[in-house]
């Protein structure tokens, strides 16, 4: 059996930054829905869809507004984005669709069952589409957590690692919604989190590794750059000093 990653990385890591950012279960910033399980003869693939609505055509009537919903498995997550479905619900499994399980844009889903960790943002093509049972959907509080950050924070190396560990089972693993619930997800202000995705986005730098750099690196930085200043305004060496026991230069580093 190979040797399990060490849990505390997640956990040492956030805890060097509580200090700067408050860290909060998921669940308190997030709504987490779960997926929906469907028989093969209730999805299409698209070129079955295609050929429906050709003989919709031509029969003269008109397509059924959200007669089609796309539906999204973990094989449509790709490069972090959620955008596109290659399956369709059949017109009577459409009909029977609760209007809170459709996606939104912005939505992230994470696989949880056999993959586990695997991560994508909604838009375009998935946006009113279905999410597998094989996916949770994590719908952020946008005031608070950045669904990009969001996305950014959960492809990171120790929060994968973490997902890693939480899961069960042996031969397929499985990720329970009480472990998603209770992950801890750092939350700086919103313009560091949009620097984070950013940089993530662009870079494919690791989101939390330069959160913390952000942080705590600027940090130090801040520090040396004061402690140089005042550096600065201490005389050059004791000879200088005409009362050897005037301590205000000392009193001015205190404060």
């Amino acid at each position: 059996r190979p040797r399990r990653r060490d849990q505390s990385g997640l956990s040492t890591l956030l805890d060097s930054l509580r200090s700067e950012v408050k860290v909060a279960p998921l669940k308190e910033y997030c709504q987490i829905l779960t997926g929906k399980t469907y028989k093969s003869e209730q999805l299409f693939d698209l070129g079955k869809c295609l050929q429906i609505t050709l003989e919709i055509a031509q029969s003269g009537e008109k397509v059924p507004e959200g007669a089609f919903i796309p539906y999204i498995r973990i094989k449509n997550l790709k490069d972090g984005l959620a955008d596109k479905a290659s399956s369709i619900l059949s017109t009577e499994a459409a009909a029977s669709v609760d209007p809170k399980w459709k996606l939104r844009a912005g939505d992230v889903l994470l696989s949880k069952t056999g993959t586990i960790g695997k991560a994508g943002i909604v838009r375009n093509g998935a946006v009113g589409a279905i999410a597998a049972d094989s996916l949770f959907a994590l719908r952020s509080d946008q005031e608070h957590l950045d669904p990009h950050f969001l996305l950014a924070y959960l492809l990171s190396a120790e929060c994968r690692a973490w997902l890693g560990d939480k899961a069960t089972g042996t031969t397929i693993r499985h990720l329970s919604k009480r472990v998603i619930d209770e992950l801890p997800v750092p939350l700086p202000q919103l313009q560091i989190q949009q620097r984070v995705a950013a940089e993530h986005r662009e870079h494919d730098v690791d989101a939390l590794a330069f959160l913390a750099q952000l942080l705590i690196g600027g940090i130090k930085e801040h520090i040396a750059e004061w402690i140089d200043k005042i550096r600065e305004s201490l005389p050059a060496d004791a000879d200088s000093i005409s009362d050897p026991l005037n301590l205000a230069a000392l009193d001015r580093v205190a404060t």
